[in-house]
């Protein structure tokens, strides 16, 4: 009797032992899958090096629009929830597009369908179009079947960066639109249609007031092939070497570094990369994505090297065993604010509903900025028209009236 008891004291500690080896080995295989490249020798010796997210091929293609992916989305979501099967769903976007990049890319992914790949599939063959967050939502839909609620919540986290996109740009457009025709005006008025003003206050022989010698020392060099040649090698050396190093990776964080440390300028910006970080989170933990590749794919669908770099080092964080607002501490993004209802979430199993709130919130603060803004930019933007306008008029009437009174 004392030895079955031994035999099965050890054959339940043997079992205890197996299962406790079996969660480890799956411990370190969920490692591997999520450590980033980078930080793969120092973190875990035995963990592969492969980034958290597996990139998207680098093909080309159609591209659509954000409103042409919008209408896409949101009729393929529409027929799958009406039952409509996915072949003749596809069938009938990919016969109803409404611009030729959507059909090519709808007929692709129809042929992809009949051959039995999955929708994601056909999907990532169009990096151009889907980014990796979206196919690994469709996955998702696909996995859980779930793919008509995948495809409207998709349709409507692409609606709502438009409609942000949307007010900021219409924000920014009217004083950036006035400011480029005031340098317009300032660079062709004075030499193209004072310049017989000018030429009359020389020879009427009138000392003219500093500001007319001003215009008047600008308006003949404007005259001059040299400025013209200037604009051009400004605009070829911004095109070929401003531009291509603003799209370094490393240059983007950096200026986005010294951006969020405007007084004015900083607050908007972190407000807009937080409102698309937490309205991304919440559709991939709604849909079911785990949470590091919901975090990473968050910072890397966003498109902007920043988001990214500070979802990697939460994920990090978070490998390391810290919690997601402990993780999201460390970084210098997020506020307080934010931090708290991320802690709440964590604490009452809602944080996808919460992130969802926050995400509506910072969106509501954003419009209310934008608001304040254009309402203070108008009146600068008009007093700047009236002085450029009076000046010119002033430069040019003041020596006539002189010479006037001396006859």
């Amino acid at each position: 009797m004392a030895y079955a008891f031994r035999s099965s004291t050890f054959s339940l500690f043997g079992l205890r032992l197996m299962r406790a080896q079996y969660a480890a080995h799956r411990m370190v295989r969920e490692v591997r899958r999520f450590l980033p490249r980078e930080s793969a020798p120092a973190a875990l010796p035995l963990a592969s090096r492969q980034p958290l997210v597996a990139e998207l091929p680098k093909r080309g293609g159609p591209r659509l629009s954000r409103a042409n992916m919008i209408t896409w989305l949101s009729s393929l979501s529409a027929m799958l929830s009406a039952g409509v099967p996915l072949y003749r769903a596809m069938d009938h976007v990919a016969n109803n597009a409404e611009t030729p990049a959507a059909a090519e890319m709808s007929l692709d992914m129809l042929q992809h369908l009949h051959d039995g790949q999955p929708l994601s599939a056909g999907a990532a063959r169009h990096p151009r179009c889907f980014a990796a967050m979206q196919v690994g939502l469709l996955k998702v839909g696909e996995a859980t079947g779930r793919l008509d609620f995948v495809l409207k919540r998709l349709a409507d986290h692409e609606e709502r960066a438009q409609s942000l996109t949307r007010r900021v740009r219409s924000a920014l457009t009217y004083p950036l639109l006035v400011f480029c025709l005031c340098l317009l005006g300032l660079t062709l008025v004075p030499p193209f249609l004072l310049e017989p003003h000018f030429q009359l206050i020389r020879d009427l022989g009138v000392d003219p007031p500093l500001i007319t010698k001003a215009l008047m020392a600008f308006s003949h060099f404007m005259l001059t092939p040299w400025p013209y040649l200037g604009f051009a090698a400004a605009a070829l050396s911004v095109w070929y070497g401003v531009l291509p190093a603003l799209a370094r990776p490393a240059t983007q964080i950096a200026w986005t570094r010294r951006v969020l440390k405007i007084p004015k300028l900083g607050p908007f910006v972190r407000g807009l990369f937080c409102a698309r970080f937490a309205r991304s989170l919440s559709l991939q933990l709604e849909a079911g994505v785990p949470i590091l590749d919901a975090l990473f794919s968050a910072g890397r669908g966003s498109g902007l090297p920043y988001l990214a770099q500070q979802g990697e080092e939460v994920c990090r964080a978070m490998l390391r065993g810290f919690t997601l607002s402990k993780a999201l501490a460390k970084s210098d993004l997020f506020s307080p604010m934010f931090l708290s209802v991320v802690r709440s979430g964590e604490e009452t199993g809602e944080l996808s509903k919460l992130l969802t709130w926050l995400a509506d919130l910072e969106e509501t603060q954003l419009e209310g900025q934008l608001d304040a803004l254009v309402a203070m930019l108008e009146p600068l933007v008009m007093a700047s028209v009236g002085l450029l306008v009076g000046g010119m008029v002033v430069a040019t009437m003041l020596p006539l009236s002189k010479a006037m009174e001396a006859l």
